[in-house]
């Protein structure tokens, strides 16, 4: 495949919203609880500091996308938060590295110091690619991640200092 990952535009937006939708359907990564609505998901991904896509080139089928914001206002603004969706959760793992590699590299861009994000203690491969990938485990916040059932999953913290 060959991927090439590139600025969001609002022609990508229902493309996105599909991609984006599938994962909170997922329920193992995103907080949100609700499918964004074709107006929600325009809004959603233009008011982001950034919002990236990874698009096919031979097909143009878009095939991830992640959003990247100030963590919070104030002394804590160069503090990035990321957060990443992708159309096939078993893949190896190279689209969301390179989702990832490229939030950073905009971060970089965009004057941020780290990067912050975080993944549901049961979704194993982001936990192992994040940590093969060099981001710092900062910590677990117990029960940090409600599941669809009721019940909740710890949710562990990442930071990478961008330079």
């Amino acid at each position: 495949m060959n991927i090439i990952i590139r600025a969001y535009d609002h022609t990508d937006a229902e493309a996105a919203r599909l991609v984006w939708n599938r994962e909170v359907q997922e329920a193992s990564s995103l907080s949100q609880e609700e499918p964004l609505s074709p107006d929600q998901a325009a809004l959603f991904f233009s008011m982001q500091t950034h919002t990236g896509v990874a698009v096919d080139a031979d097909t143009g089928r878009l095939m991830g996308a992640y959003v990247l914001r100030p963590f919070t206002t104030g002394r804590c603004e160069h503090v990035a938060v990321a957060s990443y969706a992708y159309v096939d959760p078993t893949t190896d793992g190279e689209l969301v590295r390179r989702l990832v590699v490229d939030s950073m590299e905009q971060a970089i861009l965009l004057g941020f110091r780290v990067l912050r994000t975080d993944a549901v203690a049961s979704n194993v491969r982001v936990l192992q690619l994040y940590d093969d990938m060099g981001l710092r485990r900062v910590g677990v916040l117990p029960g940090g991640y409600r599941k669809p059932d009721g019940t909740y999953d710890d949710l562990v913290l990442y930071w990478h200092e961008l330079s």
